[in-house]
């Protein structure tokens, strides 16, 4: 018998199929729908500092919360206690009463180590200037320094650029050397078979193995913690791992310390943060065996080191990667305030270091620069540095706001006017209420448009190593060894510029 042609039987799943798929794209246009609602009936003022809408429930009839509700005869203004946020101006003195953040700052001056401005610096009246340049003792923020300079006339601000270029002459001879560092100690944060888990990108991990190295190389560091550095008096360290700690500058989520606790041996370790962070490095630290770890929230403007209780006894030393600003003016005095202003219970010797105290002291410290433009008269550590080199206060705001130009040729390193001080820098809260917000940005001047893009960069980089050089002037006028480095390409990151120092009989 011929094969016969068997015809398979069609199955109904074609058409469940075709069915299914149907619900499905149903349901996700159900979902959607829901979403748009959601999102229209949720406030849509726009929070400039989370860069994302309110999520607070609009009010009945409107688009807004009762919060950001705008009215023509209600102002808002900042919350004087924190400016993160804003409050009709009327309820000012009953917010002032329960703003979350007068709890918060109650805390903090219950600590012992906390001490109101003492590392904020002197005021301009100390100086001797006249009562009409006071205003300027407040923070500027880089929007009201653009204004002053797009309003100066052309003649003055080409003799600003020459003043600019004498000084640079005069301070800035030698080369900064170029010091890119990958130690051994760090290789396993740089090799493709790390733990993937952690929060890194390559370009964070290249910066914090090179600033490790540069303090290696530098005689603050080796990987035996208990052998870190001679102490003060010259004399070897005993190899009592808990005498020797590292202090964090502006910490942010603490994976500085993750690096050096994990490739350097350190077991004791105390960050320095003002703002609160989520993914913190700490629960990684505490889970490891023998880590004495404490985060210190506070401004580092009211931090007095010496009155912290875990660096009692210890040698330490301060560390920072991206400290913005006027912060490393405040690092810096915060550091060396008890060796340079007698605060200590011993007597300073002639390096500055404590005979027969039990106060922490400093051994060296390594801090990587950055922002520039929001650096500020009132706390700039070294103000004789520019006054000897002919320039006033007016002339050294301008340089700040021209340091900009080193990282975008003609914006304020990408800042918005609104929203972005509270953001990421170290500033403190006083000074943050004063600043003189500017709705729009000012027109350049002609002299500044005829400026091409290359010369503008070269006199931003020229403008941040002025500012740069007072701080190591001011290191080495009180004793110390100190240097300055290009610790890692600018491809990488163009804030590229490590401030080194240590007391000169801190042997590597």
């Amino acid at each position: 018998m011929a094969d016969s042609l068997v015809i398979p039987a069609t199955t109904p799943r074609s058409s469940e199929g075709c069915s299914m798929k149907g619900v499905v794209e149903k349901e996700a246009e159900k979902k959607g729908l829901q979403q748009q609602q959601q999102q229209q009936q949720r406030c849509q003022s726009w929070l400039q500092s989370k860069r994302r809408l309110c999520a607070s429930p609009a009010m009945p009839g409107s688009q807004y919360c009762g919060n950001h509700k705008p009215s023509a005869t209600q102002t808002r203004v900042c919350c004087p206690i924190d400016p993160s946020h804003t409050i009709l101006q009327e309820e000012v003195a009953i917010h002032s009463r329960k703003c979350p953040a007068v709890k918060q700052l109650e805390r903090f001056e219950k600590q012992t180590y906390f001490a109101k401005g003492i590392n904020a610096g002197e005021t301009i009246k100390e100086f001797g200037a006249s009562e009409s340049v006071q205003s300027q003792n407040k923070f500027l923020s880089p929007g009201s320094k653009r204004a002053a300079v797009s309003a100066m006339s052309t003649a003055d601000f080409q003799d600003l650029l020459r003043r600019i270029e004498k000084a640079f002459e005069q301070s800035c001879r030698e080369v900064i050397e170029i010091s890119i560092l990958q130690p051994q100690a760090c290789s396993k944060w740089l090799s493709p078979d790390r733990d993937r888990k952690l929060p890194y990108q390559e370009k964070h991990a290249l910066q914090q193995a090179s600033l490790l190295g540069n303090l290696e190389s530098f005689g603050l560091l080796n990987t035996k913690n208990g052998e870190t550095a001679d102490d003060r008096n010259g004399s070897a360290n005993t190899g009592n791992k808990s005498n020797f700690a590292v202090v964090e500058l502006g910490a942010g989520r603490g994976y500085l310390s993750h690096m050096l606790c994990d490739c350097y041996n350190v077991q004791n370790v105390v960050m320095v943060e003002r703002r609160s962070y989520k993914f913190k490095a700490d629960r990684t630290l505490r889970q490891l065996k023998g880590i004495a770890l404490e985060r210190l929230r506070i401004d580092i403007e009211d931090l007095n080191l010496q009155e912290v209780q875990s660096l009692q006894g210890c040698n330490f030393i301060a560390v920072s990667k991206h400290l913005c600003g006027p912060a490393t003016d405040l690092s810096l005095r915060c550091c060396i305030h008890g060796a340079d202003s007698g605060l200590s219970n011993g007597t300073p010797n002639n390096d500055g270091c404590r005979e027969g105290s039990g106060n922490p002291m400093l051994n060296g410290l390594g801090i990587a620069t950055c922002c520039h433009h929001l650096c500020q008269w009132s706390s700039y550590i070294n103000k004789q540095f520019f006054r000897n080199l002919g320039f006033s206060i007016e002339d050294f705001h301008a340089i700040t706001w021209l340091t900009s130009w080193a990282l975008s040729g003609t914006e304020e390193h990408g800042l918005t006017e609104s929203g972005a001080l509270m953001e990421a820098f170290e500033l403190p809260v006083d000074h943050v209420h004063a600043v003189a917000h500017v709705s729009s940005k000012p027109r350049l001047s002609e002299a500044m448009n005829a400026i091409d893009a290359t010369a503008r960069a070269v006199l931003g980089r020229k403008c941040k190593r002025l500012i740069d050089m007072g701080r190591l002037q001011w290191l080495t006028e009180r004793g110390m060894q100190a240097k300055l480095v290009e610790y890692i390409a600018a491809s990488v990151s163009p804030e590229n510029r490590l401030l080194l120092a240590r007391w000169a009989n801190v042997m590597q």
